[in-house]
């Protein structure tokens, strides 16, 4: 797990910071600690790797930590780190710290399975999950699975799956 602190318009990582070797993945993950000016911001990394390779987009989830996606290390050299926060359908403020992946001899074996997939594919993905959640809490409570004494009835309120701060996470990731 590596630590970048976001500060006003700096991110502040151990030095060197290195995200391991090249062909390398399902490894490094890391935490973003928010410091002044990312409070309650909407999070994204760009990952630009070593050599000019394409850009990957990464949501940063609700615990601030995030997957390095493989193909920020899929090759060694020098890559830049971009994140950015986003408050009522604007970027608030942006920062980048620069990555090293280790070179060395081709290692052979099979590449990951899949590619990191688009932020909006991210983000359904996370409210899929989280309806799911919610689906399978409600079912077990109508199957009567939370067990206890009866207690008082209370009046039914309404249900809400997402949050303020991660509906406007999803409209700034899909640019509305």
């Amino acid at each position: 797990m590596h630590k970048i602190e976001l500060v006003e318009y700096a991110a502040r990582t151990e030095t060197p910071f290195c995200l391991g070797t090249a062909e390398s993945y399902g490894v490094e993950r890391l935490q973003f600690v928010r410091g002044p000016g990312w409070e309650n911001l909407a999070l994204t990394a760009t990952f630009h790797p070593p050599r000019g390779a394409d850009p990957v987009y990464v949501r940063i989830d609700a615990e601030d930590t995030a997957d390095v996606p493989p193909e920020a290390t899929a090759i060694g050299g020098v890559g830049e780190l971009i994140i950015a926060g986003y408050q009522d359908g604007v970027r608030r403020c942006s920062c980048s710290v620069r990555y090293r992946v280790e070179n060395h001899a081709p290692v052979g074996g099979d590449p990951p399975a899949d590619l990191t997939p688009s932020l909006t594919q991210q983000i359904l993905a996370a409210a899929s999950t989280a309806e799911k959640t919610a689906q399978s809490v409600r079912d077990d409570a109508d199957n009567g699975k939370f067990t206890g004494p009866p207690g008082p009835q209370g009046e039914a309120g309404e249900v809400e799956t997402l949050n303020n701060l991660e509906i406007q996470e999803i409209l700034n990731l899909l640019d509305f």
